[in-house]
């Protein structure tokens, strides 16, 4: 079984804005690979996905913990399901990286994201495999907790579809 953890926040008010690019690609991911619709799973904390993908069992999960406390929700699910660290990606925005950029990494710091960060924390290891997704940088007039709670311009939104894309052949690639 693999985990693809999309990052966010529950709510209405969070759907389109640049922290819950994790939610937006998992939703993406659903749809490309013709996946079930997402149930509340209050066990786990998350909206979970559930199909067999590559001759995988794959979980598309986002969970409802709000983002600082993801690893709630990773943890639940690890536990349950015997998941290994090699098994988990995860997905999540990164202020540092500019928009559209995309970075994977694996055995690195948070660099500051406290989704990410509670994960480790749970987990107890930062040795997970991460795509980090470009939404910066952060215009200096206004709070890193403003920049990524805002919607995205209708300039980022251009740029939304091709980096789904480019993020659904790196989660293939994953998967493989």
């Amino acid at each position: 079984m693999h985990l693809i953890i999309g990052l966010g926040n529950p709510g209405i008010q969070y759907e389109k804005t640049r922290h819950n690019i994790g939610f937006i690609v998992c939703d993406f991911l659903a749809s490309l690979w013709n996946f079930p619709s997402y149930t509340s799973d209050k066990k786990f904390f998350a909206e979970i996905s559930s199909e067999i993908l590559y001759q995988k069992k794959v979980l598309l999960v986002k969970p409802q913990t709000f983002m600082n406390l993801s690893g709630t929700s990773v943890q639940s699910l690890v536990d349950y399901f015997k998941i290994p660290q090699e098994h988990i990606l995860i997905l999540h925005d990164d202020k540092d990286i500019s928009f559209g950029e995309i970075r994977i990494a694996t055995d690195s710091s948070s660099a500051g994201h406290r989704g990410v960060q509670h994960i480790f924390d749970t987990l107890k290891t930062q040795k997970l495999q991460r795509i980090r997704i470009g939404v910066g940088p952060v215009p200096e007039h206004i709070s890193t907790e403003n920049y990524v709670l805002d919607s995205f311009t209708q300039e980022e939104e251009k740029k939304l579809l091709p980096l789904k894309e480019e993020v659904s052949h790196l989660v293939k690639n994953f998967l493989q």
